[in-house]
């Protein structure tokens, strides 16, 4: 995506970021995995359920997502790992993500 590092305000860029996302199957894979977990994923279990296996290559997609605003980080405290959860925002990218991915059902005659 080489650098959409925020959300656009006008609809018509919306909706060309959620193309760009649509085209990247890191970023799907990783918002997919982040909205599945009920408690957040780490970035270890982010690595893991993407099935990107490689903790460098994950940074830069989950950077990306951060900066869209479609996840987000929480600090646990006391020794536990931080966990990043998805945003409203990401649902809705999310939504329309996966339903432009799904193949149309043949028309019924």
């Amino acid at each position: 995506m080489k650098g959409v590092w925020n959300w656009p305000e006008t609809e018509s860029e919306q909706k060309k970021t959620v193309q760009k996302i649509k085209g990247f199957e890191y970023l799907v894979a990783i918002l997919s995995a982040v909205a599945k977990s009920k408690d957040g994923l780490s970035n270890a279990q982010i690595d893991i359920a993407s099935r990107i296996n490689s903790q460098w290559n994950t940074r830069w997609p989950v950077s990306e997502l951060l900066g869209l605003g479609l996840i987000e980080y929480k600090v646990h405290l006391f020794g536990d790992a931080g966990k990043y959860t998805i945003t409203e925002l990401g649902k809705s990218v999310l939504q329309s993500v996966s339903s432009q991915l799904q193949p149309k059902p043949p028309a019924q005659h």
